[in-house]
């Protein structure tokens, strides 16, 4: 029996990733790998983020577990008991307790994705992108709808950022669609963009 506790934030992010009643049954669940990584998809986001560096609290071999229930934001950090036969349970510092089951399966590569956000080779121009407030994000849904798929402009990644639906052909003739334009404005922030030509030429 093996027991590993994990800031119960990774969790609620990969949870919400996660697919829900996904003919594709792995996708329904988050996978901590070796190394200390956990994540999360349903195939058309992916989360992923690094839950530890401490050895004793990395799992041995990838493992996809599907837990019953959500983890609650009071929710500090959640242990997880992993049983002999694949089940298990997590209690979380806040005494909420959870079972969870393993699916035998494997994951979806993610370095296939993770490549594409990073530059290829020196010398693209490839920035950091822009720091916009995650709330603003939450209105795109209650906008255009939640099914409505959204295209982003933005000329820099100092500027304004501009959502609009996508013109299909059964939005085009809407003026709703047509004319409606979310636009976020970007924020402070002390993180360095990073262009692959400015590493460029400061070698």
């Amino acid at each position: 029996m093996k027991a590993i506790t994990v800031d119960a934030k990774f969790i609620r992010a990969a949870q919400a990733a996660q697919a829900v009643n996904d003919v594709r049954f792995y996708l329904c669940g988050i996978c901590l790998q070796p190394g200390g990584k956990i994540a999360g998809t349903n195939g058309h986001v992916l989360y992923v983020g690094t839950y530890t560096e401490e050895e004793s609290e990395m799992v041995d071999q990838e493992t996809i577990i599907k837990i019953e229930g959500k983890i609650p934001v009071a929710a500090k950090d959640c242990t997880f008991i992993f049983q002999e036969d694949g089940a298990g349970f997590c209690r979380t510092d806040n005494s909420r307790a959870f079972c969870f089951s393993t699916i035998d399966a494997r994951y979806p590569p993610l370095d296939h994705v993770l490549n594409q956000v990073k530059p290829k080779i020196e010398g693209d121009t490839f920035h950091d992108g822009f720091c916009i407030n995650a709330e603003y994000l939450a209105l795109l849904p209650k906008i255009f709808g939640k099914s409505v798929p959204v295209v982003s402009r933005n000329r820099t990644d100092r500027e304004a950022v501009s959502f609009r639906a996508d013109q299909s052909l059964e939005r085009k003739h809407s003026l709703f669609f047509k004319t409606s334009r979310l636009i976020v404005m970007p924020m402070a922030t002390n993180e360095k963009f990073y262009l692959a030509t400015m590493a460029k030429d400061e070698a």
